[in-house]
């Protein structure tokens, strides 16, 4: 059997970093598979599906096979639908599009005979608080620094959040997820315990309210070790929000933020 890298794409959140680990994976797993990730809000602009096709590690310099052929669609459940235009190669928009809190979503691709297709509920975004700062020593995952802490009012039981903390506006590399129902979560309150930061660092919080599909999504992409970077290897991929095969996610993000300094 021959060394195979294998391929998770995900929706980069700013900084692209990541390890590359060969592993052994039998060739007939390696069959290159459509890559969907789709991201619904109410920000301005802020909703865009990227559509491309999985492959092996150590891409071609011209990037990853682009798919720009495709037919998307988003319907709301009360039956409003939308056409996606293509500004570029690969990504697909909904220009003029101004989602609803409480509406769920269905986001539906066809390419090559193959239909996929994916639904999520757009939460209110997070309410946050502030953020405090507490001395910490260096130990095998970070620095000595300052630990950040959110605040935010306790959540309802099964709702779940993923934050993305920014330091003088480069994303740490990292997943951080929060559901407030399981034990030793302290209610209204996480912190950032692998990053420790200095004074006089700037720090920015996008606190993203996800379903319980997404959240799972991006729990088993963490568990994989994968961070925010285009494509990182991994021996199994998250499981997909999407039917008919495709990798990749559909979420519709409420999304609120938080920004300070540590004194």
């Amino acid at each position: 059997m021959r060394t195979f890298r294998f391929l998770v794409l995900l929706l980069a959140a700013g900084s692209l970093a990541s390890c590359e680990e060969p592993f052994e994976l039998d060739p007939r797993e390696t069959e290159p598979r459509l890559v969907i990730e789709g991201t619904l809000t109410a920000a301005p602009a802020g909703s865009q599906v990227l559509i491309t096709r999985s492959g092996p590690l150590d891409p071609p310099a011209e990037g990853f096979d682009r798919i720009g052929d495709a037919a998307v669609t988003l319907q709301a459940a009360s039956g409003q639908a939308w056409s996606a235009a293509q500004p570029e190669p690969g990504r697909y928009t909904f220009p003029g599009l101004i989602p609803a809190e409480g509406e769920t979503y269905t986001l539906k691709v066809s390419h090559e005979g193959a239909e996929y297709q994916a639904s999520s509920i757009l939460l209110p975004p997070p309410r946050l608080d502030s953020l405090t700062y507490a001395r910490t020593e260096a130990n095998p995952m970070r620095e000595a620094g300052y630990l950040v802490q959110v605040h935010f009012p306790p959540i309802a039981p099964g709702a779940r959040y993923r934050f993305e903390l920014i330091a003088n506006g480069v994303p740490v590399p990292e997943y951080f997820l929060y559901d407030g129902s399981q034990p030793g979560e302290a209610a209204g309150r996480f912190t950032f315990r692998s990053f420790a930061g200095q004074q006089g660092d700037s720090i920015r919080i996008r606190a993203i309210a996800v379903d319980p599909a997404v959240y799972a999504y991006f729990n088993q992409l963490s568990a994989l070790g994968s961070s925010l970077r285009p494509s990182a290897s991994a021996p199994a991929n998250p499981a997909s929000n999407f039917s008919g095969g495709a990798l990749g996610y559909f979420a519709a993000q409420g999304i609120s933020e938080y920004a300070g300094r540590i004194p």
